[in-house]
């Protein structure tokens, strides 16, 4: 019992030993999902895929689609840019976000069948909490 439980510490230490210790520059290489948003029918999820940019030192934001059962994962919105919010309309037909990709942060709306993009704002505070309004949604309709 004894013989084992040194074994076992011998292991332990010797693992710890071998293992890589984490270095501020290891950032840039992590990546990591934020504000997942199921679409109305329930088959897709856009979601904010996180990162550092290493040659700018700064944080980047893109939106991501995956189906629910895993398969067709794509960009939808991924530049230098920040693109930050999705949210489905009602009809899972358009997706609103907010985006610096002309310079100030916006909200854009993408019509999802198409993939065009329309700028819905001209702010000059960035905007934030995003949801759909019954009012907005057919304001948005008629885009």
């Amino acid at each position: 019992s004894l013989s084992l439980l040194c074994v076992l510490l011998t292991c332990a230490f010797s693992a710890v030993s071998q293992a890589e210790v984490f270095v501020a520059s290891d950032v840039f290489g992590l990546e990591y999902a934020a504000d997942p948003q199921i679409s109305p029918d329930g088959k897709s999820i856009v979601y904010v895929r996180r990162s550092m940019d290493i040659m700018t030192d700064r944080a980047r934001s893109n939106l991501w689609m995956v189906d629910t059962d895993g398969s067709d994962h794509r960009a939808i919105a991924s530049s230098t840019a920040s693109f930050s919010s999705p949210r489905w309309a009602p009809d899972g037909k358009r997706l609103a976000y907010v985006s610096s990709h002309e310079g100030s942060v916006q909200i854009y709306l993408r019509w999802m069948d198409t993939g065009q993009v329309a700028r819905l704002t001209d702010l000059t505070a960035s905007p934030s909490s995003l949801s759909w309004s019954r009012i907005w949604s057919d304001v948005a309709q008629s885009f």
